[in-house]
């Protein structure tokens, strides 16, 4: 009996197969595993496509500064796929890149579409690109002179003015990473902050010597503060640490800066100063955690030019080695000290929050009419009221 029993068990074994469901489900998860297969390959695929393309544009870019320099001018047209020659006969090269005529992400075409100003003394390149690449995309790009997307991510171009909380201002690209793309840090406001708002535009903040923010001095002493608005409006406000970040203590916060903006961490900031001391000769120490006096020349660079003896804007005397190369144009807007009380600084030097702690205690950095040198304080003490700029996301 047992015999017969175990064929029987062996023989029902052998008949089995899958069923039905079994093999839909098996069929499902073959499906499945193929098509995220296919995306992963394509969104592979559309990057490389994307970093071929930023390739070419740099390349291209390239060829036109080298036209540039030989021939006073940009060239007035220019053929993907076909030589560059210049007047003289001298080729810059043989083949311009081409698009890869192959679109992705949202793009509908693939090309790169060249046109030169009359006089050709600028030029733009537009293409597009499916993905972001660094802060370049997705979507329409516009490359120019210096920038290899200076239209995209919702067509605000580095330079365009901003408007916030009933002010406007300027924007600057310093291109302290010397690649051609605004990267994060590199698009700055040109003005200190002057906002009586936080970024909700609602919540108002207090103007008091022990509130959230004071004007510029119009000399030392414990009433000095500015009343003229004309000057107030060119030099800023000044806060103190925790207003400027909004309660935040985090590096890289929004802070009071408007969305997509942030409080300047200190390796944007020392990004800029040791670009300008490079170009100069990279005389005696820049260092991105030195105390005090630092990266010579880099204060000249971020320096506003001139003097003025009554209004002390950009400084009051001496800045005779500024160039503000940066386009960040620093004025000197001084300080205020609400433990002494007094404001001090008006005309001769200009400090500026970083979103960073150094031991527990915001850093600040500064420049002064009297030196070409860029300054780094770790360190600072909070409750002083210094001026604000704002860098892009």
């Amino acid at each position: 009996m047992k015999k017969n029993f175990f064929r029987l068990s062996q023989q029902s074994f052998k008949k089995r197969g899958f069923t039905l469901v079994e093999i839909l489900v098996i069929v499902v998860i073959i499906g499945v595993l193929a098509s995220l297969s296919f995306i992963t390959l394509n969104s592979v695929r559309g990057k490389a496509r994307d970093a071929k393309r930023i390739s070419d544009i740099r390349q291209i870019q390239s060829i036109l500064e080298m036209y540039r320099n030989n021939n006073d001018t940009y060239p007035s047209i220019l053929t993907p796929g076909a030589s560059l020659v210049g007047p003289n006969g001298q080729t810059y090269i043989s083949r311009i890149p081409n698009a890869l005529s192959v679109p992705d992400g949202d793009c509908v075409s693939d090309d790169y579409i060249y046109t030169s100003s009359d006089p050709a003394n600028t030029y733009t390149i537009t293409y597009c690109l499916g993905g972001a690449v660094q802060s370049a995309g997705p979507g329409d790009c516009t490359a120019v002179p210096g920038q290899i997307c200076a239209i995209g991510r919702g067509n605000f171009v580095c330079g365009d003015t901003v408007a916030y909380n009933g002010a406007v201002y300027n924007t600057a690209f310093v291109d302290a990473n010397n690649n051609g793309i605004v990267d994060t840090g590199e698009c700055w406001f040109k003005e200190n902050l002057r906002t009586d708002k936080k970024p909700d535009g609602v919540t108002s903040l207090v103007h008091d010597r022990f509130g959230d923010y004071v004007f510029p001095g119009i000399s030392t002493g414990a009433n000095a503060e500015e009343t003229n608005m004309a000057y107030v409006n060119q030099l800023g406000y000044l806060y103190h640490w925790n207003t400027a970040m909004n309660g935040s203590t985090a590096s890289g916060a929004q802070g009071l800066c408007p969305g997509g903006w942030h409080i300047p961490t200190n390796a944007e900031f020392f990004a800029v100063e040791e670009k300008y001391w490079q170009l100069a000769g990279s005389s005696g120490t820049c260092s991105a955690t030195a105390f005090g006096q630092n990266c010579a020349n880099a204060g000249s660079a971020l320096k506003a030019v001139g003097t003025n003896g009554t209004s002390r804007i950009p400084f009051s005397s001496l800045n005779s080695d500024a160039n503000d190369l940066s386009g960040l144009s620093f004025l000197g807007a001084g300080q205020y000290d609400p433990m002494t009380p007094a404001w001090s600084g008006r005309g001769t030097s200009m400090r500026i929050w970083t979103s960073e702690l150094t031991g527990g205690a915001p850093t600040y950095h500064s420049v002064s009419y009297m030196f070409n040198y860029a300054y780094r304080y770790p360190g600072g003490d909070e409750w002083m009221f210094y001026g604000v700029r704002c860098v892009n996301d």
